[in-house]
């Protein structure tokens, strides 16, 4: 589990604002097509989960930075390897606290 001390919120604004399926361009310059799966706010900074079809099937998903330039969202690359993985340990704790268990 992650060691942040403040709740993580759950957002909507990407969704709101561009809708569920996303198209952003690849490190070699190639399009490729995201569904949005969770954005959420923590530390006081705005992430999202991307998930390509292919990369759904192995049941991966992408990390990005949500930033307000100007007043429009952007969708921006994490560069930093400590915040990725705090990312990452941020919705892992978000998946697992939506999961159902049978009683």
């Amino acid at each position: 589990m992650s060691d942040h001390n403040e709740p993580v919120e759950l957002l909507h604004r990407i969704i709101d604002e561009y809708g569920s399926s996303i198209e952003l361009t690849g490190e070699q310059g190639e399009l490729l097509q995201y569904t949005v799966v969770q954005e959420f706010k923590q530390k006081g900074q705005s992430y999202v989960a991307l998930q390509t079809k292919e990369m759904k099937k192995q049941h991966e998903v992408d990390f990005f930075k949500v930033i307000e330039h100007q007043g429009e969202l952007e969708i921006v690359t994490i560069d930093d390897d400590d915040e990725w993985e705090f990312v990452s340990e941020t919705y892992d704790d978000i998946i697992f606290t939506q999961m159902k268990f049978p009683d």
